[in-house]
C-alpha cells in the first residue's frame, strides 16, 4: 500500500500539465465557494446581531395574547404593575438583564416655520427605561448627535433616516399622535434630544424612543408595559437555546405572560433568512457541480490516456483494485493541493473582507430596505462552515471524480487494452 502511495505522489509530477490544470480548477472552485459562503454567512450573522443589539432581543416576554396581535400594536394588552413586579423579581433573582418597554405606533408631525415645511411620518414609538435599556441594547452608544433620554425628560431620540427625511435637528420640537390605554387619541409635543445612527435600517427609519415614565403619563398606562426585552449581556454574539430555557425556567409559574426566543418572536424575518440561505446553498451546489464536471473530464482524459500504462501494470502483477487505488490516491493528492491553494487564497482575501468589508453605500445609498438589518458595508466571517467544510468537500469531490473513470478498469483483456491507443 505504501508503494502505491509513493507511486501516486510521483505520478502527479510525471503528468505536470494535466495535474496543473486540475489543481487550478479545484483551487478556483474552492476559493470562490469559500468567499461566497463567508460573505453570505457574514451578512446573516451581522443582520441577526444587529437585530439583537438594536431592535429585538434574545428573549422577549409579552403579556398573554399580545404575541398574536403584535403586528397590530394593540394598546390595551399590557402587563400590570403586579405582574411586572413578579417578572422583575424573578429575573433579578437569577441575575438576568432585562429592559421594560411599551411599544405603539405614533404619527410624527414636524412643522418648520422658517422653511414653511410640514412633514408627517408613521413611526414606532418605544417607551423605555433609559438606564435598563442601555444594558440590553446598543442604542445609547449609537448617538450621532445630541444626548440620550433620561427619566422625566419630555423628549425623544429619533432614528437618523427619520431625521434626514423630516429635516429634524437636535433641539427641534415635534408633535406625536398615538393611542392611549383607553383607546383615546392623544397628541403631545416633545423635544428632539438626540439622533441615533445604527447599523439597523429599521431602527434608523421607523423608531422613536421616549422615557417610559413620561409616555406613561401621556397615555395613562398606569405602570403597564407590553414587553420585556431580555438579554444575556453579550453584545458580540447571540445567546443559544440554553439561555431561552433559563429565562423560561426563571419565569415559570407567573400567570399572564408569554416567553419567546429570538427565532420564535421574529418568524417572518427568519423565514426570509432561511429562504435566502437555502438559495445560497443551491448556488454553491451548482458551483461544485460545474467544477466537478471539469474535474471529472480532466480525470477521464487522464485515465484514457493511461490505459496502456494500466495494462502494463496488470501484466506486471498489479490487481485491478491496486490500479484503482493508485488513481484514487492521485486524485486525493491533487484534491488536497488544489483545496489547500484555494484555502490559502481565500484566507488572504477574506482578511480585509472581514476586517474592512465591502462598502456599497455609494452605490445604493443608506435608505434602501432589503429585509436584512445591516448597513451596506458587508463583512465576511471566519467560520468552520466556510473554511473547513468547503475544502473537505473539494477533496471528496476530486476523489469521487477520480474513481468514476477508473471503475471499469480491469474488465477488458490486457492484450485488447494494449492495442488501443
Amino acid at each position: 500500500m505504501l508503494s502505491l502511495v509513493r507511486m501516486a505522489w510521483r505520478n502527479i509530477f510525471r503528468y505536470g500539465s494535466r495535474t496543473a490544470i486540475t489543481i487550478v480548477a479545484i483551487a478556483i472552485s474552492v476559493f470562490v465557494a469559500i468567499l461566497v459562503d463567508a460573505v453570505i454567512m457574514g451578512i446573516m450573522t451581522q443582520s441577526n446581531l444587529n437585530m439583537v443589539n438594536y431592535e429585538a432581543s434574545e428573549v422577549v416576554v409579552y403579556p398573554d395574547g399580545y404575541f398574536e396581535e403584535k403586528d397590530k400594536f394593540p394598546s390595551d394588552i399590557v402587563m400590570d404593575s403586579k405582574t411586572r413586579e413578579m417578572v422583575e423579581n424573578a429575573l433579578d433573582s437569577k441575575g438576568i438583564i432585562y429592559a421594560p418597554r411599551y411599544r405603539t405606533t405614533a404619527e410624527l408631525v414636524f412643522y418648520d416655520e422658517d422653511k414653511d415645511f410640514e412633514g408627517v411620518l408613521e413611526t414606532i414609538l418605544y417607551g423605555i427605561d433609559p438606564q435598563k435599556d442601555a444594558r440590553v441594547f446598543l442604542l445609547k452608544d449609537s448617538l450621532e448627535s445630541g444626548q440620550w433620554v433620561e427619566e422625566g425628560d419630555d423628549s425623544i431620540v429619533v432614528g437618523s433616516t427619520i431625521a434626514s427625511k423630516m429635516g429634524l435637528e437636535v433641539g427641534d420640537f415635534v408633535s406625536l399622535q398615538c393611542e392611549g390605554m383607553g383607546g383615546f387619541a392623544q397628541s403631545f409635543d416633545v423635544l428632539v434630544k438626540g439622533i441615533v445612527n445604527t447599523e439597523d435600517y429599521e431602527v434608523n427609519s421607523t423608531m422613536l424612543y421616549m422615557p417610559l415614565d413620561q409616555l406613561d403619563a401621556y397615555l395613562e398606562l398606569d405602570g403597564g408595559v407590553n414587553l420585556y426585552a431580555v438579554s444575556d449581556g453579550t453584545m458580540s454574539s447571540m445567546a443559544g437555546s440554553g439561555f431561552v430555557s433559563k429565562v423560561k425556567k426563571a419565569l415559570y409559574g407567573i400567570v399572564g405572560i408569554e416567553v419567546y426566543g429570538f427565532e420564535e418572536d421574529n418568524e417572518g424575518y427568519m423565514a426570509i433568512v432561511n429562504g435566502d440561505m437555502g438559495g445560497s446553498y443551491m448556488v454553491l451546489f451548482f458551483l461544485f457541480i460545474i467544477a466537478g464536471a471539469g474535474i471529472v473530464n480532466t480525470m477521464v482524459m487522464s485515465v484514457m490516456e493511461r490505459r496502456r500504462e494500466s495494462a502494463m501494470m496488470r501484466s506486471m502483477g498489479f490487481s485491478s483494485i491496486s490500479i484503482k487505488v493508485l488513481f484514487v490516491v492521485e486524485g486525493f493528492f491533487i484534491g488536497c493541493i488544489g483545496s489547500a491553494i484555494g484555502l490559502v487564497l481565500a484566507c488572504a482575501v477574506n482578511y480585509p473582507l472581514a476586517k474592512i468589508g465591502l462598502d456599497f453605500t455609494g452605490f445604493v445609498g443608506d435608505d434602501l430596505d432589503i429585509g436584512y438589518r445591516i448597513s451596506f458595508v458587508f463583512h465576511s466571517v471566519w467560520s468552520v462552515h466556510s473554511f473547513v467544510a468547503i475544502p473537505l468537500i473539494g477533496i471528496a469531490l476530486t476523489v469521487l471524480a477520480s474513481y468514476i473513470p477508473v471503475s471499469k478498469i480491469g474488465r477488458g483483456q490486457i492484450s485488447d487494452m494494449l492495442r488501443k491507443v
